[in-house]
C-alpha cells in the first residue's frame, strides 16, 4: 500500500462533469478560493479505484478535498461544508440570515441529495446497471428523476403559499434574496440535465422542470459569475463526453426498449 503524501496545497479531486463535484468548486468560485486549491483527477495518483485514491474515497467516488494540513475529507456535502465552516470569513456565507428560509434551503439540499442523486444516473449509467429505485428499467428512470425535478419546484411554492410574507423574498436565488448552499447543490445539477436531457436525448426541458427552477437557472447562468464560469466548464466536459461515444449504446438500449 503506497504512503499517504500531505500536499503542499489543498488538493480537490474532481471529474469535470460531475455535479457533485460541481457543488465544492461552485463555493470556491463563489468565496474567491481558486488560488487555494489544486483541482486534479484522480486518474494523477493511479484512478478512481487505484490504491491511492481508494485511501481518499474509499467508494472512488469524486470529490474528495485532501488538505494542506493534512486531513482527508470524502463527499459532496461534506467537502461543502467543511469549506463553509473553514472560510467563514470569505463572503458569501452561503447560509440564509433568515432561520425559515435557511431550513427551506436546507430541506431542498437534503432532497436532493436523497432522491435526486440516487436516481441521476438514469442520464448516464451504461446499460445493464442498476439505477437507484428503478433497477434497470431507465425510462422509468426517466420519469423518476422529472418527478423529483417537480417536488423541488413544487416544495418553494408551498413555502411561498403559506409564507406570504417572503413572496418578494424568494428570488432572485433559489431560496430568497442570499445566494446559498443551496443554490450550489441545485445549480451543478440542472446544468448537467439541462445539457444531456435535450442534446442527449432529445427530451424538451420544459417537461422535466418548473417555471420556477428554469427563471432561477437562467437568472444564476448570466448574472453570477461562479455559475457562469462553472457552467462553462461543466458545458465544455459534456459535450466532450457526448463526443466521445459514451451515450451510444444507451440510446440503443432505449430504442431496443421502446
Amino acid at each position: 500500500m503506497s504512503s499517504f503524501v500531505r500536499p503542499e496545497k489543498n488538493t480537490l479531486y474532481d471529474i469535470p462533469m460531475s455535479n457533485h463535484s460541481g457543488r465544492v468548486k461552485f463555493i470556491i468560485k463563489a468565496k474567491g478560493l481558486q488560488d487555494e486549491f489544486d483541482i486534479v483527477s484522480p486518474s494523477t495518483i493511479g484512478g478512481s479505484r487505484g490504491p491511492a485514491y481508494l485511501r481518499i474515497h474509499p467508494q472512488g467516488k469524486v470529490p474528495a478535498l485532501v488538505t494542506s494540513d493534512g486531513d482527508i475529507i470524502p463527499e459532496s456535502d461534506t467537502v461543502s461544508k467543511y469549506l463553509i465552516e473553514k472560510y467563514a470569513d470569505r463572503s458569501p456565507s452561503l447560509i440564509p440570515s433568515n432561520m425559515s428560509i435557511k431550513y427551506l434551503g436546507e430541506g431542498i439540499t437534503r432532497m436532493h441529495d436523497l432522491y435526486i442523486s440516487s436516481i441521476q444516473a438514469t442520464m448516464y449509467a451504461p446499460p445493464g446497471i442498476p439505477i437507484g429505485s428503478v433497477g434497470t428499467n431507465r425510462a422509468a428512470g426517466f420519469v423518476e428523476l422529472k418527478r423529483q425535478f417537480y417536488i423541488i419546484e413544487n416544495q418553494l411554492n408551498y413555502f411561498e403559499e403559506i409564507h406570504p410574507e417572503y413572496r418578494d423574498k424568494l428570488q432572485p436565488f433559489l431560496c430568497g434574496e442570499e445566494i446559498s448552499y443551496a443554490d450550489a447543490v441545485l445549480y451543478p445539477t440542472l446544468v448537467v440535465a439541462l445539457f444531456l436531457l435535450p442534446q442527449v436525448y432529445g427530451y424538451t426541458v420544459t417537461d422535466y422542470v418548473g417555471d420556477r427552477l428554469l427563471t432561477w437557472f437562467e437568472y444564476m447562468s448570466n448574472n453570477v459569475e461562479c455559475a457562469i464560469q462553472l457552467k462553462s466548464e461543466m458545458d465544455n466536459a459534456l459535450a466532450a463526453w457526448k463526443e466521445s461515444g459514451w451515450f451510444a449504446p444507451i440510446l440503443a438500449e432505449m430504442k431496443v426498449q421502446e
